[in-house]
């Protein structure tokens, strides 16, 4: 399903923060997880963060154990199985850089109209 196409129902939720859509506007994808602006700012700045990391550490080998030892898990808005260090963990989901991209652009979309 794609983001923005469905509109949140009163009364949900941010699947991140459980802030309500009363007080913030969610970006919905399916009928069991949202994403609210804030949330959606704090994964866009995580990513930031980790590409400075990463560039920093780079000619370290640094990770190479650690991502033998990860595991798979599926974004919770696409559904797609990813490395876990490629998720941003909420309390009960997860979401990959490629769906917080997604959202980002419907925002901005939303914001031009």
């Amino acid at each position: 399903m794609r983001p923005g196409r469905v509109a949140a129902v009163k009364g949900d939720t941010c699947s991140f923060c459980a802030i309500g859509d009363e007080q913030v506007p969610l970006l919905p994808s399916s009928t069991s997880v949202n994403i609210c602006n804030e949330c959606l700012d704090l994964c866009n700045g995580m990513i930031a963060e980790e590409h400075v990391w990463r560039e920093a550490l780079r000619h370290l080998h640094l990770g190479k154990e650690l991502h033998k030892q990860e595991s798979c898990l599926p974004c919770s808005f696409c559904g797609k199985s990813q490395d876990a260090r490629q998720l941003i963990a909420g309390p009960t989901v997860y979401i990959c850089g490629e769906c917080v991209r997604r959202y980002t652009d419907v925002r901005e979309q939303r914001e031009r109209a």
